[in-house]
């Protein structure tokens, strides 16, 4: 594919609903998937070092499969891991960021060593979020970018993430609260049920269908999360 990609800065405000709606009505096509998809992609972010390069693969398999239910192909569960090394630019991306992310983790273990609790400790920790901040937006929409674009280097996806957030702050800052807002909304009610559970039976057998329940929720939430990454990407890219 070309290359030469050029990025939209007219986004109006009113998308910021219709890529929370774009993305719930590609997963309703195919749920069992992408809740499969969206576990493991969950499990393996949890893990330190190693989890910023096997999620970063998963993530480009949601655009995969996000492209695939949007033009009406089939989805079939085989489908989710089939080939998951193919692409060499998301292999590539997915080994920056396990190098940068790395960095990150060790000097955090670095300064966590030599600072006691304390305002130095707080001043530093606060000056190495900000490359993570960076670092989350560069990564947003670079597997799509790898997996779309295969002539596209991977930091020059990653640029094209950050710039894409550049151009409309404005919308990104609204999707971002919207996101915080339906988190919300989705978290809280299921943490409340939880522990009302909890203190009213103090019975583990019962805790657990509703933390399964509350599990399953809460991978419905961030698959369509996931698939929202794809459907900026539709909108605010276009290839020259």
């Amino acid at each position: 594919m070309n290359s030469n990609i050029s990025i939209r800065s007219d986004l109006k405000l009113k998308n910021i609903y219709l890529w929370i709606n774009d993305a719930f009505l590609l997963f309703r096509e195919n749920p069992f998937q992408f809740i499969i998809l969206e576990f493991f992609t969950l499990v393996f972010m949890l893990v330190p070092f190693v989890g910023a390069f096997i999620s970063t693969l998963l993530v480009a398999r949601f655009m995969y499969c996000a492209k695939k239910v949007e033009i009406h192909n089939n989805l079939v569960t085989g489908d989710i891991f089939r080939d998951l090394f193919a692409n060499r630019m998301v292999v590539r991306l997915a080994l920056l960021n396990f190098s940068i992310s790395t960095f990150i983790l060790l000097s955090q273990y670095v300064i966590d060593g030599r600072f006691s609790a304390g305002l130095d400790q707080i001043i530093i920790s606060t000056i190495l979020f900000v490359p993570s901040i960076i670092l989350i937006v560069c990564m947003w929409l670079a597997p799509a970018i790898c997996l779309f674009n295969k002539n596209v280097e991977p930091k020059t996806a990653m640029w094209l993430s950050f710039k894409a957030c550049l151009s409309n702050v404005l919308v990104f800052i609204g999707f971002s609260i919207l996101i915080a807002c339906i988190s919300s909304i989705i978290g809280l009610p299921l943490f409340l049920i939880l522990v009302n559970v909890w203190n009213s039976t103090h019975n583990f057998y019962i805790l657990i269908p509703v933390g399964i329940v509350a599990f399953l929720v809460t991978l419905v939430w961030l698959a369509i999360l996931n698939l929202s990454t794809y459907c900026v990407y539709r909108k605010i890219y276009q290839i020259i």
